[in-house]
């Protein structure tokens, strides 16, 4: 089997299914900042460093002499350019190191799309709070405010009126870029876009994008942008597949994006569809692991093939529905009770259901912020409607009591 380097592994809450799956095929190789623990059976080799660009290079490098690596890839987000600066360093596959700089710095993903065209929210970079209160008068509330860069909302908050202004700066501007050394001092100021939201998760070959799956998307707690659900439908026409086709494949042509599984976040607007951001690596929240239970397609395996350079298969050999519902606590407090009735498992139609907490665990949270995740449960239908029902009988099956 061909050896790859990943970098970075993640939470193996949402990410061990994609490790497990590539290491089944191929030997893997890992840079990391966490210490060697439950990734020790997948890989076959491992240094932990601080992710500069000098330590990944060296570290890297030196992985390659060990272990003739001849694929590169990430589906970490703050790894996405330095990814593709070791994979130019090695002369493998990947995205251009410009490319992936796009991709992770939102102000610069920006400017390309209105080079390009590209249909998308009137946005303004900033760096203080009287320059966001100004934008924000001139845009007109409600406007969004986010870091420059970062993944999964953190730190992405609707702003309704000028007195949420000053909390919701800080907290977009205080983010963590886990030492890479990349200036991504700033922070957008957005015009509020309408409408339902979707993902859509592409797959990139040598320049040619193309579309799997659309992922409807479900938001909560506001003036946050947490996500607590995501459903893929066997019909993908359910906003227009024609349209969010166009605006997916003209903001890969607008980034530069050449190889790599992605993700496109699209909000359905009364004036049509306009892109949120894009993202060169393959989802997080086990969107990968919906769209296998409803399509058959594999694509943390296909995200192996792009960084090897090999041309992806791509077979649908599903048309189903599979949804994913995450649980959160009403209150803070200490976890006293979490379980399933013994039914719930039982059912064909229930994926999987899991515990991100433990029974005793400390349970905190307030009005700044949306509630820590307890778990999830995924299901997988014939029908939207077949899986929306069987979530609302999965969760009449949870006990969860929180002293």
């Amino acid at each position: 089997m061909k050896v790859v380097l990943l970098i970075g592994s993640g939470d193996p809450t949402y990410r061990e299914y994609l490790l497990r799956a590539m290491a089944e095929h191929h030997n893997l190789v890992l840079l990391d900042t966490q210490p060697l623990t439950w990734q020790a059976q997948y890989v076959e080799d491992y240094v932990q460093i601080d992710m500069s660009k000098s330590s990944a290079l060296y570290a890297a490098k030196r992985l390659q002499e060990k272990n003739s690596i001849v694929g590169i890839l990430t589906y970490h987000e703050v790894f996405v350019e330095l990814t593709a600066a070791v994979a130019e360093a090695l002369s493998l596959p990947n995205n251009p190191v410009q490319c992936a700089k796009q991709c992770r710095d939102k102000w610069l993903m920006r400017e390309q799309f209105d080079r390009f065209g590209v249909p998308s929210a009137q946005s303004v970079l900033v760096h203080s709070q009287h320059e966001a209160r100004t934008v924000a008068d001139n845009i007109g509330y409600p406007v969004v405010l986010k870091p420059r860069a970062l993944g999964g909302s953190l730190g992405v908050r609707l702003v309704e009126d000028p007195k949420a202004m000053n909390e919701a700066f800080f907290g977009a501007s205080e983010t963590d870029e886990e030492g890479l050394g990349v200036d991504y001092r700033g922070v957008l100021v957005e015009e509020y876009l309408d409408g339902p939201e979707v993902s859509v998760e592409s797959v990139t070959f040598q320049g040619t994008t193309q579309i799997i799956a659309v992922t409807q998307k479900q938001t909560g707690f506001p003036p946050y942008f947490e996500e607590i659900g995501h459903l893929i439908s066997p019909d993908d026409n359910t906003f227009g597949e024609d349209d969010l086709r166009r605006v997916t494949l003209s903001a890969h042509h607008a980034l530069g994006i050449q190889n790599a599984v992605t993700h496109t976040e699209i909000k359905v607007t009364s004036l049509g569809p306009r892109i949120v951001e894009v993202a060169a690596r393959l989802a997080g929240d086990l969107i990968p692991h919906l769209v296998h239970l409803a399509t058959g397609i594999d694509l943390s395996n296909i995200a192996i093939d792009i960084s090897l350079g090999n041309r992806p298969g791509i077979i649908r050999n599903r048309s189903n529905a599979a949804a994913i519902q995450f649980i959160y606590p009403l209150r803070s407090g200490r976890v006293k009770t979490l379980m399933a009735d013994p039914w719930l498992t039982k059912q064909p139609w229930l994926d999987q259901i899991r515990w991100q907490v433990k029974k005793g665990d400390s349970i905190e949270f307030s009005h700044h912020s949306f509630p820590p995740r307890l778990g999830y449960i995924v299901v997988f239908g014939n029908s939207v409607s077949e899986c929306t029902q069987f979530l609302k009988q999965a969760f009449s099956c949870v006990r969860i009591e929180i002293d």
